[in-house]
């Protein structure tokens, strides 16, 4: 970052041989600030973590049969203030590392799943000598916002784990890692995981897929000075909270020596009691900031992967219930359901603590169409009554006096008409299926959910950034409770946000049981918060 002239013998020392090159690092340490580019490891990483609860009998055709109804797509958009920069410009991720992992409860074979006739075998019955044997891919495609939409046919990674791997009572690869990748993942594509079992009939329980990518660390967020770039923001801003050092000179042609104001020692180790006490940067848990930073680069990328109604299937015909369990609930049985033929309503919501502060720059979700077998094809609803309505919000009430939620990011849409009709309406990408039985037997939206408010950046128009901390001091001054707007107002948490609430309402004012489509796919819906984790 900085080099010393080389002196010899007899040269008179001056200024610029030593205290000039101090001067220079005391400026980039405590000055400037220390960026990414002058790290030696200038990557952070995240993980996209998939969870499927069951994967049922019916997955896949028959042993031969490529591909499976299991798949789950994402998308990773660029970060909010370089999201319209030229795609060069932008930096791109890299998967190094997959795991995946399966309930087998720890037996050496593989387990009957849900029952799906009198004369069928009861659940968790044991196949001794078999193991669950898979495969995952992962499949990037174009993003493609007309029509139906177009398969992801383009394999960039794949995963194959044998019978043998699991069978070993000693040395089980379960969860097995594959480390040393390196593939590239593009922000301007999508992607389809795809978990395809070796045989057919073959069910498995609690499969976790961990997707490991790396991407190059940036700057945390910044607030400007009428508080308008970053919603939810501590009145700190974000700004780089340093204290400047600098070296003391000695007067021209006065004696050199190693103590004092400005001895030559005194001054080396300004350097060196920085890189003793290690450089500091980011935020504490609560929100605030480090004193004296150092390190600029002090953020890097996050996805939370929220699952809703994972293997909640409704198969499109109720007489598909007659004998097979397997397809677990009709719409008349879901949860909150009044049980009457029309004015459907069902909700699924997850809660996440914040542990540490992030930034929100995108919430993305994935609605899936799937049916629960190959033999099935996977199809839209067709009613205009049929409604999804996801809302992100910041939740204060746990073991608090004080309850409050703040919406965050908000979407209501209708899959194929009505009064906001799909084609108008945040898609990002589609992917469709062919019919029953085909090769691809998966039927999936990509959309965006805008975060409230305006000003931001996306695929289509949203607010700006949101931050969210638990903060730790409310109304004193400029702590980290002393927060900028959220949609023009002040947030009604007031900084004591404790945790995420992700909602996803599905309603029809109509006979629902009388159309077709598929009210939730196999293996059920995502919501995809996407920001920026920081250095604590």
């Amino acid at each position: 970052m900085a080099n010393f002239k080389r002196m010899t013998r007899g040269l008179k020392l001056l200024i610029e041989h030593i205290y000039t090159p101090i001067s220079t690092i005391l400026t980039l340490l405590t000055g400037t600030g220390v960026t990414s580019d002058d790290y030696d490891k200038k990557y952070g990483t995240f993980r996209v973590n998939i969870n499927i609860p069951y994967v049922n009998y019916f997955s896949k055709l028959d042993d031969s049969d490529r591909y499976s109804t299991i798949t789950m797509p994402f998308v990773l958009p660029a970060f909010q203030e370089v999201f319209e920069l030229d795609n060069s410009e932008i930096n791109d991720y890299e998967l190094v590392e997959v795991s995946v992992g399966q309930d087998t409860r720890a037996e050496a074979a593989w387990l009957h799943g849900v029952q799906t006739s009198a004369a069928g075998l009861p659940e968790s019955t044991l196949v001794p000598g078999e193991g669950n044997a898979f495969t995952v891919y992962l499949m990037e495609k174009e993003l493609e916002t007309t029509g139906e939409g177009s398969q992801a046919q383009k394999e960039i990674y794949r995963l194959n784990l044998p019978e043998v791997a699991l069978l070993d009572p000693l040395s089980r690869a379960n969860p097995y890692v594959q480390t040393g990748i390196s593939t590239t993942i593009r922000h301007d594509r999508s992607y389809l995981i795809e978990f395809v079992p070796t045989k057919n009939l073959q069910p498995f329980y609690s499969i976790n897929i961990s997707f490991k990518l790396k991407h190059k660390l940036t700057s945390r967020d910044l607030n400007n000075a009428a508080q308008t770039d970053v919603q939810n923001m501590p009145a700190h801003l974000g700004a780089f909270n340093n204290v400047v050092q600098s070296p003391t000179l000695p007067a021209s042609n006065a004696a050199i020596v190693a103590d004092g104001a400005t001895g030559v020692s005194t001054n080396f180790s300004l350097i060196d009691n920085l890189i003793a006490r290690g450089l500091r940067g980011g935020y504490k848990k609560s929100g605030r900031r480090r004193y004296a930073e150092n390190l600029k680069s002090d953020a890097g990328y996050e996805v939370i992967a929220v699952p809703m109604f994972g293997s909640w299937f409704v198969p499109a015909n109720p007489a598909l219930l007659a004998d097979n369990k397997d397809a677990l609930m009709s719409p008349l049985n879901l949860p909150w359901h009044p049980g009457t033929a029309t004015n459907l309503a069902t909700m699924d919501r997850a809660i996440i603590p914040l542990q540490y502060p992030m930034t929100i720059h995108h919430v993305l979700i994935a609605v899936s169409y799937a049916d629960s077998a190959r033999t099935l094809s996977a199809a839209r609803p067709t009613q205009i009554t049929f409604t999804n309505e996801v809302g992100v919000g910041l939740l204060q009430g746990i073991r608090s006096e004080d309850l409050a939620i703040q919406q965050v990011a908000h979407l209501t849409w209708t899959p194929t008409g009505g009064a906001t009709p799909i084609g108008t309406n945040k898609i990002i990408d589609r992917m469709s299926s062919g019919p029953a039985g085909a090769a691809f037997t998966y039927m999936w939206d990509v959309l965006q959910c805008p975060l409230v408010g305006t000003g931001g950046t996306g695929y289509y128009a949203q607010g700006n950034p949101v931050f969210a901390a638990k903060g730790d001091s409310p109304g004193i001054g400029s702590g980290t409770n002393v927060r900028s707007n959220i949609n023009g107002a002040p947030p009604v948490t007031g900084g004591g946000e404790q945790a995420l609430d992700i909602r996803w309402k599905i309603s029809d004012t109509g006979a629902y049981i009388s159309t077709g489509g598929n009210l939730i796919g196999w293996p059920g819906h995502w919501v995809y918060i996407i920001g920026k984790k920081h250095l604590i």
